[in-house]
């Protein structure tokens, strides 16, 4: 995994950490960890998956990474949210996790919830409660 950015500026452990699924979920997600957040201790994180098949064209250029964090810091700042967007490369939206010392963290994740079905964003954060980690689901209605 790849993430863009510099270690000096990984969030510390006094964070929330909201995972971007679609753009509607992950207003839901920023809102939610808004509330959720300390204001004057705790951060808000967004972490951006930029899904990719390791298994593809060698050399193939990602998705270019600093539009996308340019694009979600735009997002957060349109609904009065402060939040640092991160861009991790990964094979998985799941795998995104493990780039940041989450655990003891709230770890947001926004999306609809399914009438019969779990949607992608509950299997994400099902998966995500499975690897031990505290998880808030923000229904993105």
């Amino acid at each position: 995994m790849h993430s863009e950015g510099h270690p000096e500026t990984t969030p510390a452990p006094t964070t929330v950490y909201v995972v971007a699924t679609t753009r509607e979920g992950t207003v839901s997600a920023l809102r939610e960890a808004g509330r959720l957040a300390q204001p004057d201790t705790q951060r808000i994180a967004l972490l951006v998956p930029q899904v990719t098949s390791y298994a593809g064209p060698e050399g193939a250029p990602p998705t270019d990474s600093v539009a996308l964090m340019k694009d979600y810091a735009a997002l957060a700042s349109a609904i009065g949210i402060n939040a640092v967007p991160y861009v991790c490369v990964c094979q998985r939206p799941r795998d995104i996790v493990q780039w940041f010392q989450v655990g003891g963290s709230t770890v947001v994740v926004g999306g609809r919830r399914g009438r019969w079905r779990l949607t992608k964003a509950q299997r994400l954060a099902q998966e995500l409660t499975r690897l031990g980690l505290h998880v808030v689901f923000a229904d993105g209605v």
